[in-house]
């Protein structure tokens, strides 16, 4: 006796599936459809591979209790008629589907006389839903001998509405990453906001600002005792602590250790980095230009004023 391992596989229409599972929910008792697949040699070409396309149901008059329903004979003639002219085939007119209401979807004794009832050709594919949302699909195949197959599997149409890309498409054009939030960062207590410090080396005096020393090129500490005239501002008064951070910005970073930008720059600086305000590219030259760029102005006639803007 030969052994079918494989059963056939059903797809439906979005149309199809959507009129059955109406039926099911909008009527209080049973109710039956009947169906038509599509030719295989027509969705094969749209590159489906199931083996039955159920598109469409259509409902006809009946009789119907709460165990039972009956369509009427005249009309499923009316409904044949009718397809035919539309270029249906008989022989894909071949689903019936029914609802079982509240109860479960195996096919009872009144099930299967209706199938046997049918007398198709080739194939009858028999659908059973409920109110609970469960399908059972059963087809029996005549051809080359008898074949029934109990709950096969299904596929639905997945009909794009939209592109695949749209989300993506929303997302890089509408959407920024918000910055990190900028913390009040200030010097700590004690550590002068300004100091000028001069030199007179008979060519005249030369200041120099913000503890930068262009005698020997170096930065100085104004806490430390300097040999010479040092005049400076009166230290800020008692705030938080300056608390170290780390950048995955290399030159960023360099800047903040090097104090050329305050911890509150530099927060503004990578709060741009991530919400893609600026490039790594261009932050580089931003920064690169605060360590370049540097002015000499006469000062009162005086010598010379040596400024690192970066250090203001």
């Amino acid at each position: 006796m030969a052994k079918a391992l494989n059963k056939p596989k059903v797809r439906f229409s979005a149309r199809a599936w959507q009129k059955m599972w109406a039926l099911t929910h909008a009527c209080p008792i049973e109710i039956s459809a009947m169906g038509i697949v599509e030719p295989k040699e027509n969705y094969k070409k749209l590159g489906i591979e199931e083996d039955f396309y159920v598109t469409d149901f259509f409902v006809v008059d009946q009789e119907c209790s709460g165990t039972s329903t009956d369509m009427d004979e005249s009309a499923l003639i009316d409904l044949h008629m009718d397809l035919r002219e539309q270029g249906v085939k008989s022989e894909d007119i071949c689903v019936w589907w029914h609802s079982h209401v509240n109860m479960d979807t195996g096919h009872s004794g009144t099930d299967e006389n209706q199938i046997e009832r049918f007398d198709f050709d080739k194939v009858c594919i028999s659908a059973i839903t409920n109110k609970k949302g469960n399908l059972n699909l059963r087809i029996d195949m005549y051809e080359p001998i008898r074949h029934t197959f109990e709950k096969c599997s299904h596929v639905v149409d997945d009909i794009p509405v939209i592109s695949k890309e749209w989300g993506k498409e929303m997302v890089d054009t509408h959407v920024t990453r918000s910055a990190p939030a900028v913390m009040n960062i200030k010097k700590a207590p004690g550590k002068p906001k300004t100091a000028w410090v001069s030199h007179t080396n008979g060519l005249g005096k030369t200041w120099y600002r913000n503890g930068y020393d262009a005698w020997n090129e170096s930065y100085f500490d104004a806490s430390e005792p300097y040999v010479g005239s040092v005049e400076q501002d009166e230290p800020e008064e008692e705030v938080e602590e300056v608390y170290p951070l780390d950048f995955p910005h290399k030159l960023l970073q360099e800047c903040y250790d090097e104090g050329i930008i305050d911890p509150n720059e530099a927060l503004r600086y990578y709060g741009k980095l991530r919400s893609k305000d600026i490039s790594d590219e261009e932050l580089d030259e931003e920064l690169e230009a605060l360590f370049d760029y540097e002015t000499t102005e006469e000062l009162d006639g005086e010598g010379s004023f040596t400024l690192k803007v970066g250090q203001v």
